[in-house]
């Protein structure tokens, strides 16, 4: 089956062209998830901060992550990563720079304030061409969900436009370049923790 995503025409539109993909036709759970710009097409996803809880022996009591052995070792969140691998899904088409991952319900919001990105609801991951994927720190992002009562949260990963001044971001805008990548693989998200 090849699926066609027309890119809209807009002030901001330099170049008008179309991305063609042709995806397996298997009927298989694994599916190809493509991430452009500027058709703003992004990825959501869901994470169950209660299944990461379970997995990891945290359990919340009273605002504060504790480990299930004992009620009096708080837990910290030494590192959590989140790995994206990404392809190219043609030679002419480059890569975004930047991918934003942002809670699904701060996203609008986020664009029209001019935001930066604070490392617990919005979190800006470059892209790296040893590893071919975009890795994301969210350290401070699960140390602030670990010690809430939410049992899941959406979040929506995009292409985005940074703009840098000596070396820290002051601005993050929508991507209007022809870029896009292709997510072929699982997510992979791994998390250290520690009982104090």
């Amino acid at each position: 089956a090849t699926q066609t995503y027309a890119m809209p025409a807009s002030t901001f539109v330099k170049q008008i062209g179309l991305l063609k993909r042709t995806l397996p036709t298997s009927t298989s759970t694994d599916s190809t998830v493509l991430i452009c710009s500027p058709a703003g097409t992004g990825m959501e996803f869901s994470l169950s901060i209660e299944n990461l809880k379970n997995n990891l022996g945290i359990t919340t009591h009273e605002g504060k992550a504790y480990t299930n052995t004992d009620l009096t070792k708080k837990v910290a969140v030494n590192s959590a990563i989140l790995s994206i691998k990404a392809d190219s899904i043609n030679s002419t088409v480059s890569k975004p720079e930047y991918l934003l991952l942002i809670e699904k319900d701060k996203m609008e919001n986020f664009f029209k304030q001019s935001s930066l990105p604070n490392d617990i609801n919005s979190i800006l991951a470059p892209y790296n061409s040893t590893t071919k994927a975009y890795t994301f720190t969210l350290k401070q992002s699960l140390s602030q969900l670990f010690n809430s009562e939410l049992t899941s949260v959406s979040y929506v990963i995009i292409p985005v436009s940074v703009t840098l001044i000596n070396g820290r971001t002051s601005r993050v805008e929508h991507d209007y370049n022809m870029e896009a990548i292709q997510l072929n693989k699982k997510l992979t998200l791994s998390v250290v923790i520690s009982g104090f």
